[in-house]
């Protein structure tokens, strides 16, 4: 039987992941071993032991270690990704970045308040698969306490517009709530293939105040933790693939064993090296398969592949001018005066007012294939509304693109879908999208048009300029 103890005080808008922090990987009391796979069947498992899993309260009575409780009182400030997170095991989500966050006291334990922007999506933690490595019968226990008006908070393991909740946990009403969540198989699977592998405390309504005192998380763990088994690597061109690990959390790219890490990655098994951030230069590259907490360890590197990125040549620039520019939809173009690009204003009276409904098209004489080019950047710059995380798509096709969303004439391919937060403040932002190979490898034509528009929204307008085509 799992113990009923404290809470999992899941902080609702606080953009929260938990990260970096792992199970011991010394032997739990008991004995036999684990396969890591989180399905929670036993199967390759030895003896599975109830243990504690996580903590809030409490940092000796919990296999992810955590200094929660030492945290001084007073506001936290999050720097970019897992390096800038104050509080491992725990760090806010990009996307749900709209809260102020403090640490304070609570019964004489430290809690975490957080208090929402008036948005009606999102804000809100995450618990993330690869740190805890969720199986049926986990018990996760949250205590706390919420004011405004109106509230909304809910655990979602499937992720995406509609939550999906198990056991219908939902906490609606101002004060003290506890929610407990026990894990069916179902959710194990949602939570492993939803977009972040992640159980998801967030806020449906905003303008709320939340306290977190408690995160509880028991479960069964195999007694003997077991070491992954070492991936089996190949390069083919500028992309690394490898076979996936039984129980593997995810891949960790080494170039240069030891001192550069190109990238981690929750489920994929390849990697475009092209694409990274790594300088031109020859490279050893090795990948570890991440081992899942109380179940696994770390695999040892894979043997090296030889990686050469060579000096990639000068970008692309594209002259936006009148006559090239034409209206895709609703809606009026006009070039900028003084940049490189011009001005999208969205219909203000008729039907299908949205963003998506209208957009600027350009043509492009590339010279070459589409597929020989990986990005696109431009600057992209809001002239009126709001523009903070939206998400932003490009089309292209080989005959003019007209109609709404793309949908209309040119039988226009999506090189970049409108998935992720990709306009984060909207002004005058630098933005570079990663062109889709696949899509780009159905399009033979070497000059296309193309067209940047915001999916979804309201009736603003925007203006795009200096777009370059990356090789």
């Amino acid at each position: 039987m799992l113990r009923t103890a404290g809470v999992i005080a899941l902080a609702v808008v606080f953009g929260v992941g938990m990260a970096s922090c792992y199970l011991a990987s010394t032997p739990l009391p008991g004995g036999g071993g684990g396969n890591g796979d989180g399905d929670g069947d036993g199967d390759g498992d030895g003896d599975l032991v109830e243990v504690v899993i996580f903590n809030l309260q409490d940092p000796t009575d919990t296999k992810v270690t955590h200094t929660f409780q030492d945290l001084p009182v007073g506001p936290l400030t999050f720097g970019a990704g897992d390096a800038g997170n104050p509080f491992p095991p725990l760090v806010r989500a990009a996307e749900d970045a709209h809260a102020s966050y403090e640490i304070i006291t609570v019964d004489g334990k430290k809690a975490l308040k957080y208090v929402t922007g008036a948005f009606t999506w999102g804000p809100g933690f995450d618990l993330r698969n690869s740190v805890f490595g969720f199986r049926a019968g986990d018990k996760i226990t949250i205590e706390g306490n919420a004011t405004g008006a109106p509230i909304n908070l809910a655990l979602n393991v499937a992720q995406g517009g509609q939550q999906d909740i198990s056991g219908g946990n939902r906490i609606e009403a101002e004060g003290d709530f506890t929610v407990e969540l026990v894990l069916t198989a179902s959710d194990v699977t949602k939570i492993q293939g939803n977009e972040q592998k992640v159980i998801r405390f967030e806020d449906r309504a905003g303008s709320t105040t939340v306290t977190i005192t408690q995160i509880l998380i028991e479960g069964e763990r195999p007694s003997t933790i077991a070491k992954l088994a070492t991936p089996a690597v190949t390069l083919a061109g500028t992309t690394i693939s490898w076979p996936a690990v039984s129980g593997a959390g995810g891949y960790k790219i080494v170039a240069n064993p030891g001192t550069i890490t190109v990238d981690t990655l929750t489920s994929d098994l390849s990697y475009n090296l092209a694409l990274s951030s790594l300088v031109p230069g020859t490279y050893s590259i090795t990948v570890v398969a991440l081992g899942v907490a109380g179940s696994s360890t770390d695999s040892d590197p894979s043997t090296a592949v030889s990686y050469t990125k060579p000096v990639p040549p000068p970008p692309l620039d594209v002259t936006l001018s009148t006559g090239t520019i034409a209206t895709g939809g609703k809606g009026t173009i006009a070039m900028h005066a003084t940049l490189n690009g011009y001005t999208y204003t969205y219909a203000t009276s008729g039907s299908d007012i949205d963003y998506g409904n209208g957009y600027g098209v350009f043509q492009v004489n590339l010279g070459e294939a589409l597929s020989n080019f990986i990005k696109i950047n431009f600057t992209f710059n809001g002239e009126a509304g709001g523009f903070t995380y939206k998400a932003v798509m490009v089309l292209a096709s080989a005959t003019p693109i007209t109609g709404y969303n793309g949908t209309g004439g040119g039988s226009p391919v999506t090189i970049f879908p409108s998935t992720g937060n990709t306009v984060t403040n909207g002004v005058n932002q630098q933005i570079s999208l990663t062109i889709d190979p696949d899509a780009a490898a159905t399009l033979s034509a070497t000059t296309l048009y193309f067209a940047i528009l915001v999916p979804s929204g309201t009736d603003v307008s925007y203006t795009i300029y200096d777009v370059s085509f990356i090789r």
